[in-house]
């Protein structure tokens, strides 16, 4: 797979002094899902106007899909999808009215827009709905509906900016859903947003920024060995988890350990879990205890999130 969006130092500053975008550096790969993690200002919004040629660099450059985002606007825009937390509908319109205005805005024929509309309905499920008004969908079917928008005339790349801001989790539900279904149409997306089960379910790479800079990127497992150097790991048993404490309280590379609520299992933090669990593991069947179970618990990308604002980022990450 290609690189399809690429920045080098993407720099926006803007009057007097206010540096929202300081020198991000970042390829995104065909058909990707990327999330842009990061809190309110830190420059996730901006970094997508600037992709989207809403906004020109101070410094740096960027290309998507080939064409530089200052030298090439009108054809990047060609071959691009946005959406915004706002759909943007003519909600007196039927749904197929708006699809069928903003196809033909983008150049399709009223035959080959009539047809995309069709393809776009039965895929996700909207044909019994497309000549209802927009204006009578709820907010997660309109964002729904704004996906469609963003994808009518089948852009290689689309931008999502907080797609499912102020859904209930329904709705949430089904914006996932028809993203994972416009990724499947051979989409590449870069996508920003607050939801980080969202971008932890949806992501293929993930990006987190604060104040413009970019801190790390990587997918969930590349963030996850990048931020932590200790493991989690799950023991369940029949016997009491005190008992397991009491065995295995000496082993080394053991940092931590707490009883769940069941009072039959523990998690423990450990320095190497490929080195530590055989020896936990021994030690247990050596003392006659029965064990269920023995998983690792990997942190979730809340945990992640949270570690690497708290550090800041790591030099190396990205």
């Amino acid at each position: 797979m290609g690189i399809v969006i690429q920045t080098k130092d993407l720099t926006k500053v803007f009057p007097p002094d206010i540096i929202a975008v300081n020198r991000i550096s970042l390829n995104i790969k065909e058909g990707e899902i990327f999330s842009f993690l990061g809190p309110n200002g830190a420059g996730k919004t901006t970094t997508v106007r600037l992709l989207t040629t809403l906004l020109r660099p101070t410094s740096g450059f960027a290309t998507v899909y080939g064409y530089d985002i200052q030298d090439s606007p009108l054809e990047l825009r060609r071959n691009i999808g946005i959406l915004t937390d706002r759909p943007n509908l003519y909600l007196r319109l039927s749904a197929r009215k708006n699809l069928l205005f903003f196809a033909k805005m983008y150049g399709l024929t009223h035959s080959a827009a009539t047809s995309r509309i069709n393809e776009l309905a039965k895929h996700f499920g909207l044909e019994e709905r497309l000549e209802s008004p927009a204006g009578s969908y709820s907010k997660g079917m309109k964002q729904k509906l704004g996906i469609l928008r963003a994808i009518i005339h089948s852009p290689p790349i689309m931008f999502l900016d907080e797609p499912t801001a102020g859904l209930d989790p329904l709705a949430q539900s089904s914006v996932r859903e028809t993203i994972k279904q416009a990724a499947e149409l051979d989409t590449t997306i870069f996508m920003t947003t607050h939801n980080l089960p969202e971008a932890e379910v949806l992501s293929d790479k993930i990006g987190v920024i604060d104040k413009g800079k970019l801190l790390i990127i990587g997918s969930t497992s590349e963030l996850r060995s990048k931020v932590s150097k200790s493991n989690k790991l799950i023991l369940k048993s029949l016997d009491k988890a005190s008992e397991i404490q009491a065995i295995i309280q000496d082993i080394e590379g053991i940092l931590s350990s707490h009883f769940l609520e069941d009072g039959h299992s523990m998690e423990l933090e450990v320095t190497n879990l490929n080195e530590i669990t055989p020896v936990i593991v021994r030690s247990l069947v050596k003392e006659g205890i029965s064990i269920l179970e023995v998983r690792p618990s990997k942190k979730s990308l809340e945990e992640i999130y949270k570690q690497i604002m708290d550090i800041g980022g790591l030099e190396d990450a990205a």
